[in-house]
């Protein structure tokens, strides 16, 4: 769900309440939230009195918007908290002040590597040109992140809301300096890939969230 005013605790309880229902519903082993700051702790605390795992950090910091779940009997190790860019940029107009710098959360869950992804938004409005930067910054780290892993030869998945579109150049920059594979049926919502693969990824139509689910498994290549 995105972010607005600040919720209700009817609008919190909902947003748990589909948060459970989509990991019930499918089956997943795990599942990753993104732009859910309001509603992240609830989850998280909902989540670990079920007996699952939960990487999620409850700092003041911007990763607290994201977090990871993964089923009982899954390890989760290995918990990272990545700064993607230091800087921030322009608030909507008659916001003052800077929005905050993004992180990420992964862990790793399987043996995979797994990235809670959630870029700055879209870039290349005239109105808001830190934007750009701030854009540009995250996928730096993000790449110095993935070239990391892959001299550690760990696979890895980055998974989310990119805020840009699989095809722009950027992204295919991005993937084929890492070497890995991006998985889209369209959107800004998809995963980026190395050392395994994606298969069944599709949208399902589920909850209130503007961001429909996007659910896939990951295989061995």
């Amino acid at each position: 769900m995105k972010e607005g005013r600040p919720a209700g605790r009817k609008v919190v309880d909902q947003a748990a309440n589909e948060a459970e229902e989509l990991i019930d519903a499918f089956g997943l082993d795990v599942a990753t939230f993104h732009e859910a700051k309001r509603y992240a702790g609830t989850i998280a605390r909902r989540a670990r009195a079920a007996g699952l795992k939960v990487v999620r950090y409850d700092v003041d910091d911007p990763a607290r918007d994201s977090l990871i779940v993964a089923r009982k009997g899954l390890r989760a190790w290995g918990r990272r908290l990545h700064k993607l860019e230091r800087k921030g940029w322009e608030r909507r107009p008659g916001r003052p002040g800077l929005h905050h710098p993004r992180s990420a959360v992964s862990a790793v869950v399987g043996g995979v590597r797994i990235v809670a992804v959630h870029m700055p938004p879209t870039p290349g409005l005239k109105a808001y040109p830190r934007r750009d930067a701030a854009w540009d910054n995250s996928l730096a780290t993000l790449a110095r992140l993935g070239r990391r892993w892959n001299r550690w030869g760990r696979p890895w998945v980055m998974t989310g809301d990119w805020n840009r579109a699989a095809s722009s150049p950027e992204v295919r920059e991005f993937v084929r300096r890492l070497g890995a594979k991006v998985y889209s049926n369209g959107g800004i919502d998809y995963v980026i890939a190395r050392g395994v693969g994606i298969k069944d990824l599709r949208r399902e139509d589920f909850g209130g969230s503007d961001h429909a689910p996007v659910l896939f498994n990951i295989v061995k290549e």
